[in-house]
């Protein structure tokens, strides 16, 4: 067995993924807390999912539709 074979565990990838949560929380604090976001924007708001986002836009086509749009 050779050592010089065997490479060190980095613990770089913890402190990144750590570090990007904080980032990520403090953005969307700032994002609600200002109303940035727009109700229309599904993919990075909580409770929201892509069948929400179909659901929204089919029922848009609809009503267009009745509108004779």
């Amino acid at each position: 067995m050779d050592i010089s074979n065997y490479r060190p565990i980095s613990l770089l990838p913890l402190f990144s993924k750590i570090f990007e949560k904080i980032i990520f929380r403090r953005l969307m604090y700032h994002f609600d807390h200002n109303k940035i976001l727009a109700n229309q924007q599904f993919g990075f708001t909580n409770n929201t999912s892509t069948e929400l986002a179909s659901y929204h836009l089919i029922n848009k086509i609809l009503e267009a539709l009745n509108k004779n749009r």
